[in-house]
């Protein structure tokens, strides 16, 4: 913006008619010699920039302390500090400030520099007449950065120039929603991407699946059951009567755990394995009585129904869970008036392929239903 705007000042001596300094723009600073659209030139110099990992400061070694006839000219010592504190990375160190209408951000301090001088504002006798000159400078560089908003590069920089208070809420408020919708399209991008392979493998896991022979589906073995559980609280002992309770509820539908004893943490990966034989369907049937006690039935074994009871009480205090028991997700939630939702779903194949290419999604149990929402649920 700064670079485009090149704003410089016409000087007695220099310039014929003038008695004191005027502001004036030269385009890259040097509008007289450019053969190309100004943009051009700021594109090259953003691209040279990000090439080279360069960052750009604007140093002020003209005029301070007041208009012309009151202040003076940066001494060239000052100067030379403020270049060596740039060259030698201290600069980057030092804590920042904003200035007001132009959004700039100044040291607070650097080394060997009074700190009075760095910031324009406070070098003026009167606040209310830098602040004057500051607006009628900024509605200048406004006007002047018209001239570049005939391309699609000059109008996204508009942003970057000076702004009153209004207009500074304005641009950072669309900044920031600009920044969500970004966001909200990579992941969109990246979930398209995984439905087309999660729709590509999907067949391919159902066919394989049920092209077992029948035989060992109906055989009597000793089936395990792979469990997936993330716990969103920090507070261990929370997390250990949570997951104790999770590991009473499986063995009360008929699997035991390998190594109970390990540590529970926020996200855990657990086998149980079944105490008798039984078939595949029987598996199901088996992780099924979990769906059906979220769903409000309770004609089963008493002894389910008294261990769901406690792992519900047991994971009252923790405000969202997300457990993946074989083929069946269950997830806590709450929302803003604390009122807690479970959720029970039956994942899909496409749903467990996704949710093994994205182990992490259970740590985000609200995204994990948004997008079990969007198109898992197939």
């Amino acid at each position: 913006y700064y670079f485009l705007s090149g704003y410089t000042a016409k000087l007695a001596g220099t310039e014929r008619g003038i008695k004191e300094p005027l502001p004036t723009f030269s385009s890259a600073f040097g509008a007289a010699f450019l053969l190309l659209h100004p943009t051009k030139y700021a594109k090259e110099l953003a691209k040279k920039m990000e090439k080279h990992g360069a960052t750009a400061y604007l140093v002020n070694t003209g005029w301070t302390g007041g208009s012309y006839g009151q202040g003076k000219r940066i001494d060239i010592s000052v100067t030379r500090k403020i270049i060596s504190a740039i060259l030698d990375g201290s600069i980057d160190n030092a804590e920042y400030e904003e200035l007001p209408t132009f959004g700039l951000h100044i040291p607070k301090e650097l080394e060997g520099i009074d700190s009075t001088i760095l910031n324009p504002r406070n070098t003026w006798k009167y606040v209310a007449s830098y602040e004057k000159q500051a607006r009628m400078l900024a509605d200048k560089f406004i006007e002047n950065f018209e001239n570049f908003t005939d391309t699609d590069e000059g109008q996204r920089l508009v942003a970057a120039g000076p702004k009153d208070k209004f207009m500074k809420q304005y641009y950072s408020y669309f900044e920031k929603k600009i920044k969500e919708m970004q966001e909200d399209h990579r992941h969109e991008i990246g979930r398209l991407k995984d439905q087309i392979y999660i729709l590509q493998n999907s067949y391919h896991e159902y066919i394989s699946f049920n092209s077992i022979n029948t035989t060992y589906k109906q055989k009597k073995l000793n089936r395990h059951l792979p469990l997936y559980a993330y716990y969103g609280t920090d507070n261990k002992s929370l997390r250990l009567k949570g997951h104790e309770a999770v590991m009473k509820l499986i063995d009360s539908i008929g699997f035991q755990f390998y190594h109970p004893e390990k540590e529970a943490l926020d996200y855990n990966q657990r086998m149980a394995v079944s105490k008798e034989k039984i078939s595949l369907d029987e598996v199901y049937e088996k992780i099924y009585l979990i769906e059906d006690l979220v769903n409000g039935c309770t004609k089963m074994d008493e002894d389910i129904v008294k261990n769901y009871q406690l792992f519900i009480k047991q994971n009252k205090a923790i405000p969202e869970f997300a457990i993946k028991i074989g083929n069946l997700l269950l997830v806590k939630t709450t929302d803003e008036e604390q009122e807690e939702n479970y959720h029970c779903r039956r994942l899909s194949v496409s749903g467990m392929i996704h949710l093994d290419k994205h182990p992490d999604l259970l740590k985000k149990p609200r995204r994990l239903l948004h997008e079990l929402d969007t198109f898992l649920a197939i």
